[in-house]
């Protein structure tokens, strides 16, 4: 399948089960902790809010 990535490429990607492996520039990997970083999680069973 035609994706196109963090880093506004457009490549063709696996989509199956093992798909996530296809590797990562190292643009797309900056971007794609900055996005993880800034993302706010649930902390299970305290009723809290982390970011």
């Amino acid at each position: 399948m035609l994706v196109l990535t963090l880093c506004r490429k457009q490549l063709s990607a696996d989509n199956s089960q093992l798909g996530w492996l296809w590797s990562t520039c190292r643009d797309c990997n900056a971007e794609a902790h900055r996005i993880a970083a800034s993302q706010v999680s649930v902390v299970p069973g305290d009723g809290t809010f982390a970011p």
